[in-house]
């Protein structure tokens, strides 16, 4: 089974969401995520393509299937899109900013150093 919503259960779960926005990704760009968002986009939702955490067994076939994807109505983001979606702001009181900040720190080593030079503005700033 290659799209997700020929799983009655899946299809079930999706709509019992009661969301119209998905969030989709897949091991498969060209085959799971591909033909799982085309059918979601039949079925009226709007589907956000999460490109950068999407493979195929090429760098060509990913790209193909993306481009399938976004010429049916998919939206496509990217990883860090998505996360600092959710996130909405870096405050003091974020209850994930933390954890966040680490998962980007982990995948792009170069924005710690932002990190801890922030850290040291709000800190003098502070005093």
């Amino acid at each position: 089974m290659y799209d997700g919503f020929d799983d009655a259960s899946f299809a079930a779960a999706i709509e019992a969401t009661g969301r119209e926005k998905l969030i989709m990704a897949g091991v498969q760009t060209d085959v799971c995520l591909s033909l799982t968002a085309l059918t979601a986009l039949d079925r009226g939702y709007e589907v956000h393509v999460v490109g950068d955490a999407s493979a195929a067994g090429t760098k060509e076939t990913h790209e193909l299937a993306m481009q399938r994807v976004i010429q049916a109505g998919a939206i496509p983001v990217g990883w860090l899109t998505v996360g600092s979606e959710f996130q909405r702001g870096w405050t003091e009181d974020s209850k994930t900013a933390e954890a966040f900040a680490e998962v980007i720190y982990d995948q792009i080593p170069a924005w710690k150093q932002q990190g801890v030079l922030t850290a040291g503005v709000r800190e003098h700033a502070a005093k």
